[in-house]
């Protein structure tokens, strides 16, 4: 059955053609939206599978706080094996320590369980700024070291280096730090 205005035209035929226009489009849609779907998915699978390779290892801060004045160390990270090395830099640090986060955990380490890991910041005239670890994970190849710096800006007339020092169970594996 038609439907037809004065002109007599067919009002079924304009609307299957607007229907097959429209089924068009929506098939468009839909194969594009899938592609993306399963673009984003591979991504996503790929990403997972690096991720099974490496696991979150374990680390517990020592001391977490701001060198004041001149004579602090020169932005680096130590890794520290020994007493002679941990001693050293406790050394070098004891008279410059303020604002403590963590309170310095000055405790015997086992050096045979444990390394410990010091890392300084640059050092700063301005007074606020703080150097975090994100996360630590284990690969199978190394240690990768992630570290998070918060910086203040803004003069001050202190002068100061952030700095934490944490401790990781031992491993012979190459340590990389990543800011």
């Amino acid at each position: 059955m038609y439907v037809c205005d004065e002109q007599g035209t067919h009002y079924s035929n304009i609307f299957f053609n607007n229907l097959n226009k429209m089924n068009r489009i929506i098939i468009l849609i839909v194969t594009i939206l899938i592609a993306i779907v399963s673009c984003n998915k591979d991504n996503r699978s790929i990403v997972n599978s690096s991720n099974l390779d490496s696991i979150d290892v374990s680390y517990s801060i020592l001391c977490q706080e701001i060198l004041n004045g001149h004579g602090g160390f020169d932005f680096k990270q130590i890794v520290i094996k020994d007493d002679s090395n941990w001693n050293g830099v406790l050394m070098k640090m004891s008279d410059t320590i303020s604002n403590s986060k963590y309170p310095c955990t000055l405790e015997k380490i086992d050096f045979h369980e444990h390394i410990i890991i010091a890392i300084f910041d640059s050092i700063r005239n301005t007074y606020g700024s703080s150097i975090d670890v994100k996360s630590i994970i284990e690969t199978k190849n190394n240690i990768i070291i992630n570290i998070y710096k918060k910086r203040k800006f803004g003069l001050s007339p202190a002068i100061s280096q952030p700095f934490c020092i944490f401790r990781i169970p031992y491993t012979n594996k190459p340590i990389r730090f990543t800011y």
